[in-house]
């Protein structure tokens, strides 16, 4: 679904799994509804160059590069205008 409607669909990956899923891991209806959800949420935060697979895509691209050793972009911050840091981590 999501090479066909990536608007409003994210691939199942468990990465994407891990980091926006609270709980064990599994694959249901219901964990891949609350997964794609907060993708959704989280592309909608960001503007309209980002969609629901992109968001995924992501999400799974920083989560395997920190697998690899490298800094975790998941929980990394962004400055605002005012100054304030604005989270935009995906796990709390």
């Amino acid at each position: 679904l999501s090479l066909h409607r990536g608007d409003i669909f994210a691939f199942m990956d468990d990465e994407l799994i891990e980091a926006l899923c609270e709980g064990k891991r599994g694959y249901t209806f219901k964990i891949y509804d609350e997964m794609n959800s907060r993708c959704a949420d989280l592309a909608e935060e960001l503007g309209d160059e980002w969609s629901t697979r992109r968001v995924g895509k992501t999400l799974w691209t920083a989560a395997r590069l920190c697998a690899s050793g490298e800094k975790d972009l998941t929980v990394a911050t962004s400055t605002e205008e005012d100054g304030d840091d604005k989270k935009i981590a995906v796990k709390t």
